[in-house]
């Protein structure tokens, strides 16, 4: 079909499928960038998995203690630091799934009250 067939109202069909693609992938887009959390990485978590978690069979409990007891004020507030953030939806889910994992997520029902359990151990931990 030449433009000449097509109404004054009508569009062709290109166009068409092209609106449609367009729209559909700018949902798409926005769909991935719900997410507006600030933060993307939680280093001290990392190390705190990496050294202490790890090797305590995940019992986190234990862990934190072990990790206040042997690590310097510094990292244990850098730690408290990280946590609070957790704990306040600060961290983008993405990144709590890889570091912190989806596991625990499950086991404690959300990564804002695991936040919040690892803050209490923390404080009841005695060195």
């Amino acid at each position: 079909m030449s433009m000449d067939e097509y109404d004054d109202d009508e569009e062709p069909d290109e166009y068409d499928e092209y609106a449609a693609f367009e729209e559909e992938f700018f949902d798409e887009e926005k769909a991935y960038d719900h997410d507006k959390a600030p933060l993307t990485s939680i280093p001290m978590f990392e190390y705190y998995q990496k050294m202490y978690a790890k090797n305590m069979g995940n019992e986190d409990q234990k862990a934190v203690a072990l990790f206040k007891q042997y690590e310097s004020q510094e990292k244990l507030r850098r730690f408290q630091n990280e946590l609070m953030n957790i704990k306040s939806s600060q961290v983008r889910e993405a990144t709590l799934d890889r570091v912190v994992g989806k596991a625990r997520k499950g086991r404690w029902v959300s990564y804002e009250k695991f936040g919040g359990l690892m803050l209490l151990w923390i404080n009841s931990a005695k060195i």
